[in-house]
C-alpha cells in the first residue's frame, strides 16, 4: 500500500491510499464484473477495449473509491481525510 499526502501550502489537503493488485482474471471486463457483483458500486467508464475506470463506493462501508481495471492490474485509490 502506498500512502500519498497532497499538500497545497496550508497543511495536508488530502491523503490517498493506493493499492495495486495483479488481475487474476487477465481481463479488465471480467474483473470489473466480479467487483461490481461484490463490493463495488458505481458507473464504469470504458477507457479503451480492455481498460475500465470506476468512481464509486465500497458497499461495505459506503466510502468513496476510485478503481482502474486493466488486463494486468487492478488499481485502487481511497481518499482519506487528513
Amino acid at each position: 500500500m502506498i500512502k500519498m499526502e497532497l499538500n497545497y501550502g496550508r497543511g495536508v489537503a488530502a491523503i490517498l491510499l493506493i493499492r495495486i493488485f495483479p488481475n487474476p482474471h487477465r481481463s479488465a471486463t471480467k474483473a470489473l464484473e466480479v467487483w461490481l457483483a461484490g463490493s463495488l458500486w458505481g458507473n464504469p467508464i470504458r477507457v479503451d477495449p480492455d481498460t475500465w475506470h470506476v468512481y464509486g463506493l465500497w458497499r461495505r462501508n459506503w466510502s468513496p473509491v476510485w478503481v482502474a481495471f486493466n488486463t494486468n492490474t487492478i488499481q485502487v485509490i481511497v481518499p482519506r481525510k487528513p
